[in-house]
C-alpha cells in the first residue's frame, strides 16, 4: 500500500499538488494498479471544524494529528498554527 506524504508552509499548494497526483494516477489505473486514493487533510480529521479549530491548542492538535495516520493511504499533512 503505497503512502506520500506531502508537507510545506501554509498556503504552499500541498492539496492542489495531492490532488493533482490523485487525478494523475486514477487515469493510468492500468498502468499502477490503483483504483483509489484518500487524500488526508483537517477536513478528513475533524470534519465541520475550522483549521483553527483542529489546531488552535495542544490538546486539540493531538486529536487531530491522531486521526490522520490510520484513516487510508494518500496523507496531505498541514503545518501546525497551535499558538
Amino acid at each position: 500500500m503505497p503512502c506520500l506524504i506531502l508537507t510545506g508552509h501554509p498556503c504552499a499548494g500541498k492539496t492542489t499538488v495531492a490532488h493533482l497526483i490523485r487525478e494523475r494516477a486514477l487515469q493510468m489505473t492500468d498502468r499502477f494498479g490503483m483504483t483509489n486514493v484518500v487524500i488526508l487533510n483537517e477536513s478528513t480529521a475533524c470534519p465541520g471544524q475550522s483549521r483553527q479549530d483542529c489546531y488552535g491548542t495542544a490538546q486539540a492538535e493531538k486529536v487531530t494529528r491522531g486521526a490522520l495516520p490510520d484513516r487510508g493511504i494518500g496523507m496531505d499533512f498541514g503545518t501546525s498554527v497551535a499558538g
